[in-house]
C-alpha cells in the first residue's frame, strides 16, 4: 500500500491465459444473440429471421383440393420452409407432390426463397434432380408440384442400413455428380447437398443409379446479385455439410457444392449423419483444416479402393481452387478411374 502523497506503482496486467484453445474454437466472429444475423439450426436450411415478417399463413389441411386441380392425400414431410403432401391431379390423373409455404415460415423473405426455387427448378432437366411440374398461389399461401419419388432418402436409409457397400457409394457419386454438372452448367448452385436431400427411387430399374437431387430452396443463381439474404450475412445450408470458403462467409460456388458432395459420399461409406454431431458449429469448424480423408477412409473402411478414396478426398480439399474445376471433371475423372484401362503390354504380346 503507497503513502500519502506517494506515487501509485503501475498495475501490472494479470498473467495471460496461455490454455491453449481448442481446435473447435471458431476462427471468426460469431453473430451476437438476437441480432438480425443468421440463426442458424442444426438440422435445418432454414437460416434467416426475418424481424418484419409477415403474419403466419393458413396451410391447406390432408383432404382438400389446391387449385381446384390438386388433392391432397397426407403430408410427407416438413423442410425449412415447406411442407409436402402427396397429392392427386385431377387434371392428368396422376400422383405427385406439393409443396406449400409452411404456417409458421410465412415471411417475405421465405416466400422469394420458394419462388425462386420454382424458376431454378423449371430451369433445368436432369434424371438425377427432381423434376418440377406446376407453381400458383392461393390467397393465403404459394405452391409447387414436381415428381414425386417413392422410396427414402439417403439419410433414412444410413440409418436403417448403416453404410452403403463401396460399389454401391461408387454409382452414388456418379449419379450426383452428373446432376449437379446439370445445375452448375444452367449457372445454378445448390448450396445445400447433404444425404436428407438425396432421395433413392424405390422399385426403379437402375437402383442408386436413378437417385434423385431434391430441395433447391436455398439454390441461387451465380449470376445474382444477392451475396447476402436481405436480412444479412448468413450462413445458408446445413452446418456439418458447409464447405470451409463458406464457413467463414464467402459466397458459395460450384466448388462448394463438390465440398458437400464428398462429405455426403463419406458418410455413404461410414455410415454416418453429420446432422447428429452434438455440435454441428464444431463439425463445420473440423473442415477448415486440412484432413487426410483418402488415409481416413483406407482406415476406417479397408475395403475402399484407393482410385475412390483419393477422387472423394479431392473433392474435401480445404481450398476450392485444389478441387475439381468443376462437376464435370470430377464425373469424368471418377469414370476414368473406375473403368479398368486394357494394358498395353498384354495387348503387345497378343500381336
Amino acid at each position: 500500500m503507497s503513502r500519502p502523497g506517494e506515487a501509485r506503482p503501475p498495475r501490472r496486467p494479470a498473467p495471460r491465459d496461455r490454455t491453449r484453445l481448442p481446435l473447435e474454437f471458431p476462427p471468426f466472429p460469431l453473430p451476437r444473440r438476437g441480432s438480425r444475423a443468421a440463426i442458424v439450426k442444426r438440422d435445418t436450411t432454414e437460416t434467416l429471421r426475418d424481424e418484419h415478417a409477415a403474419a403466419p399463413v393458413a396451410l391447406p389441411a390432408s383432404g382438400s383440393v389446391v387449385a381446384g386441380r390438386y388433392e391432397l392425400a397426407r403430408e410427407l414431410g416438413r423442410g425449412g420452409y415447406g411442407v409436402v403432401f402427396e397429392a392427386f391431379d385431377r387434371e392428368l390423373g396422376r400422383t405427385l407432390a406439393l409443396k406449400a409455404m409452411r404456417a409458421d415460415r410465412g415471411s417475405a423473405v421465405a416466400e422469394r426463397r420458394f419462388r425462386r426455387e420454382v424458376l431454378l427448378m423449371r430451369a433445368v432437366l436432369h434424371p438425377n434432380l427432381v423434376r418440377l411440374f406446376d407453381f400458383g398461389s392461393e390467397a393465403d399461401f404459394v405452391f409447387l408440384t414436381m415428381e414425386l419419388v417413392r422410396g427414402e432418402s439417403l439419410a433414412a436409409r444410413l440409418a436403417r442400413t448403416g453404410p452403403l457397400a463401396v460399389d454401391e457409394t461408387v454409382t452414388l457419386a456418379a449419379a450426383l455428380v452428373q446432376g449437379l454438372g446439370a445445375l452448375h452448367e444452367a449457372g445454378i448452385v445448390h448450396r445445400d447437398v447433404k444425404p436428407s436431400n438425396v432421395l433413392i427411387p424405390e422399385g426403379e430399374p437402375g437402383g442408386l443409379a436413378r437417385v434423385r437431387l431434391s430441395d433447391l430452396g436455398v439454390a441461387r443463381r451465380l449470376d445474382s446479385e444477392e451475396a447476402h439474404p436481405p436480412t444479412g450475412p448468413a450462413m445458408v445450408g446445413t452446418l456439418g455439410y458447409l464447405a470451409p470458403e463458406v464457413v467463414r462467409g464467402a459466397r458459395a460456388r460450384p466448388a462448394s457444392d463438390l465440398f458437400s458432395l464428398g462429405l455426403t459420399l463419406a458418410d455413404a461409406l461410414l455410415g454416418r449423419d453429420r446432422r447428429e454431431h452434438d455440435d454441428a458449429l464444431a463439425a463445420a469448424l473440423t473442415h477448415l483444416r486440412p484432413v487426410p480423408w483418402a488415409r481416413e477412409l483406407a482406415r476406417l473402411r479397408p475395403e475402399t479402393p484407393p482410385w475412390l478414396a483419393e477422387w472423394i478426398e479431392r473433392l474435401l480439399q480445404p481450398a476450392p481452387e485444389q478441387r475439381y474445376p468443376s462437376a464435370r471433371e470430377a464425373s469424368r475423372d471418377l469414370e476414368s478411374r473406375r473403368t479398368p484401362r486394357p494394358q498395353l503390354g498384354r495387348w503387345l504380346r497378343r500381336r
